[in-house]
């Protein structure tokens, strides 16, 4: 067995994997749309959270929600490669005033 076998048998266990799931696709959001974006849009970008299923996602402006939103199904795409596929089944982009 796989040290990452054995982390994640531990970590379910103890009910801590969606959480670190959870992390650890948010992060993968944020380093996909990182490489997508320069730094000038990404500042303007916040991964919140996942609720039920759904990856939060505030932007400054509606233009960047419309960037945001054509890279939608990709990214969905990207996380479904990369992590376990039942962590995010939708995006919800929602226009917020950041503090940058």
């Amino acid at each position: 067995m796989l040290i990452k076998d054995l982390i994640a048998s531990r970590l379910k266990k103890h009910k801590l994997y969606t959480q670190v799931s959870s992390t650890l696709v948010l992060e993968g959001a944020r380093g996909y749309l990182s490489k997508q974006y320069n730094e000038e849009i990404t500042k303007n970008i916040e991964i919140k959270y996942i609720k039920n299923k759904k990856m939060i996602i505030y932007v400054q402006n509606s233009v960047i929600a419309q960037e945001v939103f054509f890279q939608k199904t990709e990214l969905l795409k990207f996380l479904s490669q990369k992590f376990p596929k039942n962590i995010v089944d939708d995006i919800h982009i929602l226009q917020k005033n950041l503090h940058i």
